[in-house]
This record gives structure tokens, C-alpha cells and sequence, in this order.
């Protein structure tokens, strides 16, 4: 693993690579690490190079639907990049070439799992208290401060 990310890191000429950026973002862990220390970081680094060679690939043959879907798939089980991911299928869609009903059903089955992810989420936002509310609270403590 090591070998083939060294050799990448030295040989890859491609501009918008993940290579050239100085820090990554781990959607996962919600966190950034710097990619001098890339390492220490092997399952993301293996995301962020699958990515590029997806991207690479629907760069040569931009209407091919399993490569599309595979990789709106991806976008959203490995970095839960839901706006990208319909991105990808609305690329797919929106192009007038006849869709299979096997993609059709991965495409179907992909918009499923990301509107049940983004309920989740919302249900979750719903059961947290709002920032403002934190605020509002705070400058009661500070108004009862200086009261005192």
C-alpha cells in the first residue's frame, strides 16, 4: 500500500488530485489531517484515491451509467456526499440515453438510502437545541452577572 501511494504522490501530474492539496477533510470522523502525515491515514487515503481514479475514468467516458452510479454509490457510502451523489444521478438522468432496469433499480435504491440518511439527520437536528438558543442563554447568565 505504501509503495503505490509514494509512487502516486511522486508521479501523478493531474492538477486536481488529492495529492496536491495540503490537508484532507475525513467526512467519518469529521475531521482534517494534514496529507504530509498520509501514513497514518491509509483508509481515507484509499477513499481519496479511488475517488480520483473514478473521477478520471467518468472524465473519459462521461455518460457510461454503471460508472456514474458506481460512483454516486460510493460518493455516498464512503464520504456521505449526498449533494454530490444525486449530482452524479441527475447527470445520468437528465441525459436523453436509454437507462437499463437493473440501473434503474441501483438508482432508485441509492435515492432511498439518502433520503432515509437526510431524515436521520433532520430527526436528529429536530431533537437538538439551536445554537441561538445556547446564546440566548448565555446572555441571560451575563445579564444576571452584572445585575449582581
Amino acid at each position: 500500500f505504501r509503495g503505490i501511494v509514494s509512487r502516486h504522490m511522486v508521479n501523478c501530474n493531474h492538477p486536481r488530485c488529492f495529492c496536491k492539496m495540503k490537508i484532507l477533510y475525513d467526512p467519518k470522523k469529521k475531521q482534517d489531517f494534514d496529507i504530509e502525515h498520509w501514513y497514518k491515514y491509509k483508509s481515507i487515503i484509499l477513499k481519496y484515491m479511488v475517488k480520483q481514479i473514478f473521477e478520471i475514468e467518468i472524465d473519459k467516458r462521461p455518460n457510461n451509467p454503471d460508472l456514474l452510479i458506481s460512483y454516486a454509490e460510493f460518493l455516498f457510502e464512503k464520504f456521505r456526499n449526498t449533494h454530490l451523489s444525486l449530482l452524479q444521478i441527475s447527470k445520468l438522468t437528465q441525459s436523453n440515453q436509454f437507462i437499463y432496469p437493473f440501473h434503474r433499480y441501483r438508482i432508485m435504491k441509492l435515492q432511498n438510502k439518502i433520503k432515509e440518511y437526510v431524515n436521520s439527520l433532520n430527526n436528529e437536528a429536530l431533537n437538538k437545541s439551536l445554537e441561538i438558543e445556547n446564546v440566548v442563554f448565555l446572555e441571560e447568565q451575563f445579564q444576571r452577572t452584572l445585575e449582581e
